[in-house]
């Protein structure tokens, strides 16, 4: 069996998402300092961080990150139309030389059409995803050593970076796959795909579609988690996490400019209900940009969790938590998944 792997979510510098006011730079840095430390502290193995045309540079962000842990890999989100094959494999010889930890990449075809038309990006949604596919092999070799590609986006012939990655740290690619192209591209280049938590029975047969006759590659799920002793006080502190008018219309703008279809099947099963499973909660003012959560006891919880391991799921990346006092009630979830972080922590 694959070891499970736990990430966490870096904050946004903003107050909504990417969007909204922009935070006083000293919190926003604590801020991030303090998940990264947390995680590296409590034996997770990465943390997400996103890329928006309205973020911060998050090879920046993943510095910050680097320099204040000693363990943990960043997961950088990255668009091909943001960065050429060859700075962004010059961005990770840079920063690997520097913390001697490798940048793992969740790769992205762009989610907003818009942001795609500001940036003079017109390929269509089928050329997308052949130029992400050109660009994932072109990253991969450059981070192998050298590039020879000639396709239809990247002509590449004799490429290489320097100093080269060492191969612990070579990038792992993430990529999103529920469309036809994004599937295929998981199947041919993923070494894992990454997915919004689902109702069990969608779960069980995403995971198939995707696996297609690969054994090896990963399950990466998105997924929140609200837990208490009690389920009932699980519940409590879950309706008690109302979003405020800003937040919703913000969910709202958001799910309405994007193309992933992991976003929009979100807001699709919220529509059919509130709970699924017992335990999967689709009840959230800012369902569309959060994923749906966990809801229950450490141990109901934790045996939903185990539920998605079964089948399949291999990186649960858990999303960002409404308050920090959130953080206690994860790790008693997940930290008796993680024996070896549990015995640390003794």
């Amino acid at each position: 069996m694959k070891k499970v792997r736990f990430y966490n979510v870096c904050p946004f510098h903003t107050d909504s998402f990417g969007m909204g006011k922009p935070r006083p730079v000293g919190d926003y840095l604590a801020d991030v300092r303090q998940h990264a430390v947390w995680a590296d502290e409590n034996g997770l193995d990465g943390i997400v961080i996103y890329n928006f045309n309205t973020s911060l540079d998050p090879f920046l962000t993943a510095q910050t990150v680097l320099a204040a842990t000693k363990r943990i890999r960043p997961l950088v989100a990255v668009q091909p139309s943001h960065m050429h094959p060859f700075v962004l494999v010059r961005t990770l010889s840079t920063l690997s030389y520097l913390y001697g930890r490798g940048v793992d990449l969740n790769v992205v075809a762009g989610a907003s059409p818009a942001d795609q038309q500001r940036m003079g990006t017109t390929l269509g949604y089928e050329e997308r995803h052949e130029h992400l596919r050109e660009y994932v092999q072109a990253v991969r070799q450059l981070a192998m050593g050298e590039a020879h590609l000639q396709g239809s986006h990247f002509q590449l012939s004799e490429l290489s970076v320097d100093p080269q990655l060492k191969p612990d740290c070579r990038p792992q690619f993430f990529i999103p796959g529920s469309s036809d192209a994004s599937c295929e591209t998981v199947r041919k280049l993923a070494d894992s795909s990454l997915l919004m938590i689902k109702p069990l029975q969608e779960m069980r047969e995403e995971i198939e579609r995707l696996s297609g006759s690969r054994d090896d590659l990963r399950q990466a799920v998105i997924v929140g988690v609200i837990a208490r002793e009690t389920e009932e006080e699980a519940w409590e502190a879950a309706l008690g996490q109302g979003a405020d008018r800003r937040m919703k219309l913000t969910a709202r703008l958001f799910v309405s400019q994007t193309s992933s279809l992991q976003h929009r099947t979100n807001v699709e099963l919220a529509e059919r209900g509130d709970v699924f499973d017992g335990h999967l909660w689709y009840g959230s003012d800012k369902i569309g940009i959060d994923a749906p959560k966990l809801v229950g006891s450490y141990e109901q919880v934790r045996e939903a969790l185990a539920r998605y391991v079964d089948l399949g799921v291999t990186d649960i990346l858990l999303d960002l938590p409404s308050s920090d006092v959130e953080f206690e009630h994860i790790l008693k979830v997940i930290q008796p998944m993680m024996p070896q972080a549990a015995a640390r922590n003794r």
